[in-house]
């Protein structure tokens, strides 16, 4: 079972793979897909389209106006639609009624700003030989239909030449049959972390006047030897840690016992498994 270290190198050698396009984050919630995806993207050899994947998206013009708030400067649109000196109606927001032509018209605009900035964009990536990543991030809708549909048009924008600097990453927590294909890479992220992962990551949540206390120890040993369900995933680590600061700086008194109580609690779910 690899560590989330070795999940990320591994995630980086597929991305830098020219004949893979798109790479499948798969695993549970809490386990720090969306974690890893921003690592990435933080990398200096990617500028970064983040869409967080919500069944609106089924209206492609929808996905067209996230593009546009995260590439486009927003005042060439604006002035697109004003209606006299005193009142901008963004596209964004959007919600007077309009005739469906003049709809059209405005999405069709939209649509060709995002078109040309994207391949300057593409230009500049080829030029520099960087990436563009997009990163596609499921909020629990498993919707194979969207991603292929989103991922299509995405690719679209660009000029054939530049698809060699289009990456894509999506999170989410089934696989598809429709994610199987040969430039995509599937990675499998595990079940819960290693015993030493999870205490690295609680002595990283948890404040010094946590660390220091005597009984802190009792804790961690608890959380790495975990072995049922949960126990050893980052969010619930991070939830215990977030929720003993709350009380270090709130009630200190009763930290030790707020401390010792948490250890009990990991210990007996692990002795009942």
């Amino acid at each position: 079972m690899l560590t989330l270290e070795e999940t990320k190198k591994n995630l980086i050698k597929q991305l830098e793979d020219a004949n893979k396009s798109t790479i499948v984050l798969v695993g549970d919630s809490g386990m720090r897909k969306t974690w890893m995806a921003r690592k990435i993207s933080e990398l200096d050899k990617y500028d970064t389209l983040w869409v967080y994947m919500t069944e609106k998206y089924d209206d492609i013009n929808l996905f067209y106006e996230d593009i546009a708030r995260q590439y486009l400067s927003l005042s060439p649109i604006t002035e697109e639609w004003k209606e006299d000196e005193n009142e901008t109606q963004l596209f964004v927001i959007k919600v007077e009624p309009k005739e469906k032509k003049e709809d059209q018209e405005k999405s069709l605009s939209i649509e060709e700003k995002i078109r040309n900035k994207m391949r300057e964009i593409g230009h500049a990536l080829y030029i520099k030989n960087k990436h563009l990543l997009l990163v596609l991030d499921d909020l629990g809708n498993n919707n194979d239909r969207l991603y292929v549909k989103l991922s299509t048009k995405w690719r679209s924008m660009f000029l054939p030449k530049f698809h060699n600097h289009l990456k894509i990453i999506i999170t989410t927590r089934k696989l598809r049959d429709s994610n199987e294909q040969q430039s995509t890479e599937v990675i499998k992220f595990p079940q819960h972390l290693q015993p030493q992962e999870s205490s690295d990551l609680l002595k990283q949540s948890v404040d010094k006047n946590v660390s220091e206390k005597s009984n802190y120890q009792q804790l961690r040993v608890a959380i790495a030897d975990g072995k049922s369900e949960g126990i050893r995933k980052p969010a619930t680590i991070t939830t215990i840690a977030k929720a003993l600061n709350y009380i270090a700086q709130h009630d200190a008194s009763v930290l030790e016992r707020a401390i010792l109580q948490a250890a009990y609690y990991e210990k007996h779910l692990r002795e009942k498994n």
